[in-house]
């Protein structure tokens, strides 16, 4: 899927997930995989970045792409937009409104 992207702009907590894969720090796979790719995006690497990371074959948080053979793609596929949508949506931010001398929030 292209060349490894350099992981320096990462967090060592997040090279290491990457590199090594999920060794609990997760739930479950599926979450650590989510975790590195919004991570990724969120550090600002493109699309085409984070699917080298996620099939790089000396990544550890490659096995479940890996494991899933020919369904692997889709997989990673639906993984990485659906964490480009979350990294790319505005943040919510809640209203807040200053009555008197205190704060009440709405949202």
């Amino acid at each position: 899927m292209g060349w490894p992207p350099d992981l320096s702009r990462l967090s060592w907590r997040m090279q290491d997930l990457i590199r090594s894969g999920n060794r609990g720090e997760y739930p479950c796979r599926s979450r650590a995989d989510m975790a590195a790719c919004l991570a990724m995006f969120g550090a600002g690497y493109g699309e085409a970045e984070v699917w080298g990371a996620m099939t790089d074959l000396s990544n550890g948080i490659s096995a479940k792409f890996l494991e899933k053979g020919r369904h692997g793609e889709r997989y990673l596929a639906h993984t990485i937009g659906k964490a480009k949508a979350r990294a790319q949506a505005p943040l919510r931010v809640a209203r807040v409104y200053v009555r008197r001398r205190e704060v009440v929030s709405l949202g």
